[in-house]
């Protein structure tokens, strides 16, 4: 029945261009795979009264479709997680970790950052610009090291080079990366998030444990464009 609709409504295309453009080809992307075809071109929303059980269902319905096609699929969800408790949040990220489906998840809401695997890619959206944010290792290097350019194998050694060898930046990594607090991603969430040693209750308030991770959290408004001065 699809592949009789999708040829009949192609053919009517057709004869239209040609009515027009005489002797033109007309070349629909898989119309000889209705199935895909339609996939490719489907959205799924919710009404605002869903519950979140149905939408922690998602991925079972991801991984369905998804073997309806060879074709990669896409999968992009806004605000995947509103409405979701931490718990619904932890089996939603696992269950889709067991798709082939390649997801693009946004947030207005704070999450673990040990959730954010290896494989991630993380982007913050800021006035309308999308900005990539680097791998916690490497924000952990540039912003104990920073990345001066080097004239001599010895200088990298004692600069870069140490510090990626000597176990420090790997120390600190684990030590951000197992915040309870999860300041990061409290950072990319947020408008206007503030660097301080006291909280601003009418802020959020980033507080660092060391002068290390501050400076982990500075680059990371630095790459951001927010002012990061401490609020007394």
């Amino acid at each position: 029945m699809i592949e009789k609709g999708v040829e009949m409504a192609r053919g009517e295309l057709e004869g239209q261009i040609q009515s027009i453009l005489p002797g033109s080809r007309v070349a629909i992307s898989d119309a000889d795979n209705p199935m895909t075809f339609l996939i490719d071109n489907m959205s799924i929303s919710f009404d605002n009264s869903s519950s979140s059980q149905e939408k922690e269902r998602l991925f079972s319905l991801v991984n369905r479709l998804t073997s309806l096609t060879k074709i990669p699929t896409i999968v992009v969800i806004d605000d995947f997680n509103n409405d979701f408790d931490e718990e619904m949040t932890i089996s939603f990220l696992e269950e889709i970790e067991k798709s082939s489906a390649y997801f693009i998840l946004s947030s207005k809401k704070s999450l673990s950052q040990s959730f954010l695997k290896e494989d991630c890619s993380l982007f913050a959206v800021r006035d309308s610009e999308l900005t990539m944010i680097p791998d916690l290792k490497k924000l952990v290097l540039d912003s104990i090291v920073g990345m001066p350019e080097y004239t001599s194998f010895e200088e990298y050694m004692t600069g870069a080079g140490y510090v990626s060898t000597s176990g420090i930046a790997d120390f600190f990594l684990e030590q951000i990366q197992n915040d309870e607090r999860n300041n990061i991603i409290r950072i990319l969430t947020s408008k206007n998030p503030i660097i301080s040693t006291k909280v601003d209750q009418a802020r959020v308030t980033i507080c660092p444990r060391s002068k290390e991770e501050e400076e982990v959290y500075r680059k990371i408004f630095e790459i951001l464009g927010i002012a990061s001065s401490d609020k007394q």
